[in-house]
């Protein structure tokens, strides 16, 4: 009887002393979720956002903010408001591709061209493409913007049709670097279609919607007066403006609408080895298999799985993925070692300081305020490491992620980042400062964020990887500020001298027949130069106030009516180097003023070669 009490006694009090020791877990503060969108949608412009926080197998916290139409003052639903949430659509190709591997009718190492049947990925000298290299953004294809979305449905292309219209060259050997690429997850995209024997849509549509019961979610809901479509936003010069719909040709990477709610059935799946409830999505091994880090550029940096980028943040290990189109924002964050992660979406135009920037606000106050998870020690320099670094790896660097063969390669002349080490065996690259860590390893004081240089090879450039994006270095001669002073001082080249020469024969008068050949020639250099400028103020203005993304559908009419001033330009150049020979010879007009003439037409040749380099010297546009 005596043991029996003390049996039970133990008992009842072990659960006590239990919670005596361990301290108990620390309740979400969703209250704080909604000041911050509160606080945030106000300071951004945001017209409306969702956000689903799931648990395990539930969806512990969803909730629309603001407006999903802001015309009709139609408030955001979590479970009807359907957001466009862009790249968060390869999440979708990469899923499927993953169903078919597990069942054998897709092998990621093959060779891609044995999937699509009559037309093929060129060799190109590189070797065979792999769904590997497509699904990790390492095909080594050149970016392309131009042509992936058309403003309405009678111009849209089938997805055959669109992947071989549209088809960027292959610059780089696949697996070497990694540039984000949504014609290789459209690709993979119709290769599911191909093997599948049913269009893609209809694929995802019966393998993976409706099995999670996302049924107000799809790729075939692609039309504008799709029913609960949240209206696109972009705020510009003082208030929010709409952004048209567009269709998108490659839709596999970017066309898919969800609700907040069904998005987060889609997250447990992958937080739960494939498992939402009682359905099997992938098995726990092929689920596992697409979490793996299949790429990255270095073993120390992150790096890209199956559809999901690999980040470290906290000292948490997440798979994250972000998406960006015309008027919409999405980030989807999953943190398996918690088995925990959100969705979040918004109806506002990601551009830089605006929508896109509440990505990074979100997740520390998801950090902080929902898995209390503290910050990490910062890294340090390892005591009496000494690491030499070769001063040649100094220089401009500019991401890899840009277009070479179209009018969008001008993107690029604004696209550099300085990296400078540092006496004290540091590098600063751009505004961030990384600490070494090895003798080819940096990481940032603040935690999270690691890079290294990549040597250039007889096939890639010399580059810097951060994280997972990675930068080319720039010959200094190509470097955005050395571009810029190339078009400044061929522009004063081509004006000057004809403004001295003006002025110097305003005071003299044309007195004879020299004189007049001599005016001729000044004629036909300030019509150059009335081109030229006028090319400048047309396309540079569209450049410097042109919505992001709006590239996608191509630029406007005005903009290739435009492109014919510079082959104007060519021409008459041409005629007027042809005039100043001629003048050379006649000894027309004193030496001094020839001499002008020769170097306002340097200016003039330096314009061309300039506009040439950036693919604005006739119709670089698909």
């Amino acid at each position: 009887m005596t043991g029996l009490c003390r049996c039970s006694w133990s008992m009842v009090l072990l659960p006590l002393l239990i919670a005596v020791t361990v301290p108990a877990q620390e309740a979400p503060d969703w209250g704080a979720i909604d000041a911050f969108f509160a606080k945030e949608m106000e300071a951004r412009h945001i017209p409306g956002a969702v956000f689903a926080a799931v648990q395990g197998q539930d969806i512990v916290y969803k909730k629309g903010y603001g407006l999903a139409q802001v015309e009709n003052q139609t408030a955001v639903d979590p479970d009807q408001t359907l957001f466009r949430v862009a790249s968060l659509s390869k999440l979708f190709v990469a899923t499927a591709v993953m169903q078919l591997v597990e069942v054998g009718k897709l092998d990621v190492n093959a060779d891609v061209n044995q999937y699509l049947g009559e037309w093929k990925i060129e060799d190109a000298g590189f070797g065979p493409l792999t769904l590997q290299d497509l699904l990790t953004h390492t095909p080594g294809l050149d970016d392309r913007y131009l042509g992936m979305s058309v403003l309405t449905p009678y111009e849209r292309l089938t997805l055959e049709e669109a992947l071989q219209q549209v088809k960027p060259p292959r610059i780089l050997p696949p697996g070497r670097a990694l540039m984000y690429s949504n014609y290789a997850y459209s690709l993979a995209g119709y290769i599911v279609e191909r093997v599948s024997g049913m269009p893609y849509s209809d694929y995802v549509d019966a393998h993976i919607l409706k099995p999670l019961g996302m049924d107000k979610s799809g790729y075939k809901l692609q039309e504008a007066a799709t029913e609960n479509l949240a209206q696109g936003y972009v705020y510009r010069f003082g208030e929010l403006a709409t952004m048209p719909y567009d269709y998108q040709n490659h839709y596999p990477a970017g066309a898919m609408m969800v609700t907040g709610g069904n998005m987060a059935h889609f997250a447990i799946a992958h937080l739960n080895g494939g498992r939402f409830g009682e359905v099997v999505l992938l098995k726990p091994e092929t689920t596992a298999r697409m979490h793996e880090r299949h790429f990255s550029h270095a073993p120390e940096l992150d790096g890209w799985c199956y559809g999901f980028e690999e980040e470290h943040y906290r000292g948490l290990r997440l798979l994250t993925h972000g998406g960006s189109t015309s008027g919409f924002t999405s980030q989807i964050v999953l943190v398996p070692e918690k088995n925990a992660g959100y969705f979040f979406s918004c109806n506002h135009e990601a551009t830089d300081g605006t929508a896109i920037g509440i990505q990074q606000p979100l997740r520390t106050e998801y950090f902080d305020t929902v898995l209390h998870q503290p910050e990490p020690a910062p890294e340090t320099k390892p005591a009496g490491g000494a690491f030499d670094h070769d001063p040649a790896l100094a220089g401009v660097y500019r991401n890899m992620r840009y277009e070479r063969h179209t009018l969008s390669r001008v993107a690029a002349l604004i696209d550099g980042q300085r990296a400078t080490l540092l006496e004290d065996g540091s590098l600063r690259f751009g505004s961030r400062t990384f600490v070494p860590m090895a003798s080819n390893l940096f990481g940032r004081a603040e935690g999270g964020d690691r890079a290294a240089f990549l040597p250039a090879t007889a096939a890639t450039p010399a580059m810097i990887a951060v994280n997972s994006n990675a930068f080319q270095k720039v010959p200094a001669w190509d470097a955005p500020l050395a571009q810029q002073g190339f078009l400044l001082l061929s522009l004063l080249l081509l004006l000057v001298p004809q403004l001295v020469a003006l002025f110097s024969r305003s005071r003299k008068g044309v007195q004879s027949a020299g004189d007049r050949d001599m005016r001729f020639g000044w004629r036909l250099l300030a019509f150059v130069s009335l081109l030229h400028l006028v090319f400048l103020g047309v396309v540079g203005g569209y450049l410097l106030t042109m919505v992001r993304y709006t590239m996608f559908w191509g630029p406007p009419s005005f903009v290739i009516a435009a492109l014919a001033l510079p082959l104007v330009a060519l021409v008459f150049t041409g005629g007027g180097l042809g005039w100043a020979v001629k003048l050379w010879r006649g000894q027309t007009g004193s030496k001094s003023e020839r001499s002008l003439y020769l170097l306002a037409h340097l200016g003039a040749v330096g314009m061309l070669v300039f506009l040439q380099h950036w693919n604005l010297l006739g119709y670089h546009t698909g």
